[in-house]
């Protein structure tokens, strides 16, 4: 697999070919999620290549993020690797029952491994606010049998994906929408402000311009 260092591609380009070069070496492998597969943006165009090369392994779902969740829990039992997106992380709380109460102890409750992964996409978007752009990492973090990698820039976010296909247990890959078309422009993931770097609408970075120095007041 040829890594993205010295090809000149985008965040969101760094994720299609991840994508694409999992399925091609796992026959089990599936994508899944809302508007995944719709035919329209695919995932802010992440999945587009994939779909195309792969449509009956990419599945555009309901609006059903602990049902979906379940799913990968099954599929990963028997011999899948599902890949769950949620395009916005906000409604991957949706799915804590599952991801952290059963898939996350899985393999210590009943020996036998979950692998799949779920790509939470923070941030900037049609839609956004307060609801669409937080960043769960350092919570998720400190789920004792999840993995986490942060995606900070085009490299990791192609290299992040399949450390995550190698990794036995349900790992999180969480992305920034605001790097989505850039060749060279890097999260920082140690700065508490960084979803609100990820805010789109100037009332967005107002109410995160708060979280980051709470002496900071509005207006919204």
């Amino acid at each position: 697999m040829q890594g993205v260092q010295s090809q000149k591609m985008t965040y969101k380009e760094s994720v299609s070919k991840a994508l694409v070069e999992i399925l091609d070496a796992n026959p089990k492998a599936i994508l899944l999620g809302v508007g995944t597969g719709d035919g329209a943006k695919e995932v802010f165009g992440t999945t587009e290549a994939a779909c195309k090369k792969y449509p009956e392994r990419v599945w555009d779902t309901p609006v059903c993020e602990g049902t979906l969740t379940g799913m990968c829990i099954g599929l990963a039992i028997a011999g899948y690797y599902p890949i769950l997106t949620h395009q916005r992380s906000d409604f991957a709380l949706a799915s804590f029952d599952q991801l952290i109460n059963h898939a996350a102890i899985w393999e210590s409750t009943y020996g036998q491994p979950v692998p799949f992964c779920v790509r939470m996409i923070v941030g900037r978007g049609w839609g956004n606010s307060s609801q669409h752009t937080k960043d769960l990492t350092p919570m998720l973090n400190l789920v004792r049998g999840l993995t986490v990698y942060r995606s900070i820039d085009t490299e990791s976010a192609y290299s992040n994906l399949l450390r995550a296909h190698q990794t036995k247990g349900p790992v999180i890959v969480t992305e920034y929408r605001h790097l989505f078309d850039h060749e060279d422009k890097k999260a920082d993931p140690l700065r508490s402000d960084v979803s609100w770097a990820s805010a789109s609408r100037p009332h967005e970075e107002a109410y995160y311009k708060q979280q980051a120095d709470p002496s900071f007041k509005g207006p919204y």
